[in-house]
């Protein structure tokens, strides 16, 4: 398998966890789709619910969404109330 398809593969079927669900996170995501990135998707943060619903953020969500109908539209699932104690590459 060639590069190109190992890459094209992980668009698709890939897992990608995302550390920091305000949003830094966000942008990070909607990245990703741009990319064309249709794999699985999760935004982990400590937050104890949407971390989008709180200002100033809720006015930064983009083109005025709620975070809910970004999250869905971009196929991305929420992890709150779950911290981050430490990361692994591995």
């Amino acid at each position: 398998m060639s590069s190109a398809d190992t890459l094209q593969a992980f668009r698709r079927d890939g897992r990608i966890v995302i550390v920091g669900a305000s949003l830094a996170g966000l942008r990070a995501a909607e990245a990703l789709h741009e990319e064309g990135f249709t794999g699985s998707l999760t935004m982990i943060g400590d937050e104890l619910g949407e971390p989008y619903d709180r200002p100033p953020l809720s006015k930064q969500v983009p083109s005025g969404c709620a975070a809910r109908d970004w999250r869905q539209a971009h196929g991305a699932s929420p992890a709150t109330r779950a911290a981050a104690p430490s990361t692994s590459t591995a």
